[in-house]
């Protein structure tokens, strides 16, 4: 019998809402900054068992730099999405920059705006995302409608799931409950 589960030492934790700071409970971002020094579109992406993010910089609608990181097979593109977030944000306060982030995962955003997470990892995001409130917008974009720095990130996020730079984040509790369905689905055949 193989039971081929995650380490409990790398999920992700709990933490208790009331050990939030309030401020930081529920944050409001503006949707765009005046006079950015970049641009940025950030994608995460699922092929099978592989996971990948990507974040693809623009100053003048060039491509300036990109990143594309490749995620364990127990992360969720979900949290390729916020992990792509959480570069950006933490590279535009690294450097001191103003950026305008793009992106279509609008659960992502929508999780960042909810005061009741307690996930230790999307609180950490949240965390970075407050310390950049006044320097970052966060903007949601359709999918596939054409936009060439979506459509870039979201052609780097593919490559990532293969090719990127290693992330290492957390397991989700969800990877846990489904790897235990499947085992119990499997040992009923």
């Amino acid at each position: 019998m193989n039971f081929d589960f995650i380490d409990v030492n790398h999920l992700d934790s709990f933490i208790k809402v009331n050990n939030i700071n309030i401020n930081q409970r529920i944050l409001e971002f503006s949707t765009l900054i005046e006079s950015p020094d970049f641009e940025v579109y950030t994608d995460g992406s699922g092929i099978g068992d592989n996971v990948g993010a990507a974040v693809c910089i623009f100053k003048d609608n060039d491509l300036f730099e990109s990143f594309q990181f490749k995620l364990a097979s127990y992360n969720s593109v979900f949290q390729a999405e916020l992990a792509a977030f959480n570069f950006a944000a933490c590279w535009a306060l690294e450097n001191g920059y103003k950026i305008n982030i793009f992106t279509d995962s609008l659960s992502s955003i929508e999780v960042l705006k909810k005061g009741n997470s307690k996930s230790l990892f999307i609180n950490h995001i949240k965390s970075k995302m407050f310390q950049a409130i006044g320097s970052i917008g966060l903007s949601w974009v359709k999918a596939h409608a054409g936009i060439p720095g979506n459509e870039l990130a979201d052609q780097y996020a593919k490559i990532a799931t293969t090719d990127g730079q290693e992330l290492n984040i957390p397991a989700p509790y969800t990877c846990v409950k489904r790897k235990i369905k499947n085992y119990i689905l499997d040992s009923l055949q």
